[in-house]
């Protein structure tokens, strides 16, 4: 894979039109993640935080890379305002919050 020499950010965007290669997609933006994260380990700019975007179908999470408190204020919210957590189990897509029961 061929990677240009960076010193600032990246964005990465996929796109294709047929399905049969959702598999050869999914092990590329594997193999880039893997880059980036040995790259930004290397140079001492690592991160939790992972942009959405990059998340595939593995079990990454978007709450990995928050800080605790912002984490918390989002559970709090939901308490209040969706306490049965029915929003997160209606809505069929996306990124759910973790469990604060």
């Amino acid at each position: 894979m061929f990677v240009p020499d960076i010193s600032g950010s990246v964005l990465l965007t996929r796109a294709y039109w047929d399905d049969a290669g959702d598999k050869q997609v999914e092990a590329t933006m594997q193999e880039w993640k893997r880059w980036v994260h040995k790259e930004a380990k290397k140079r001492n700019i690592l991160s939790d935080f992972l942009y959405t975007n990059y998340m595939g179908s593995t079990d990454e999470s978007p709450y990995t890379g928050l800080p605790e408190d912002v984490l918390q204020r989002m559970l709090d919210v939901q308490s209040i305002y969706d306490p049965e957590a029915a929003f997160g189990d209606l809505w069929k897509g996306g990124f759910k919050l973790p469990s604060h029961t």
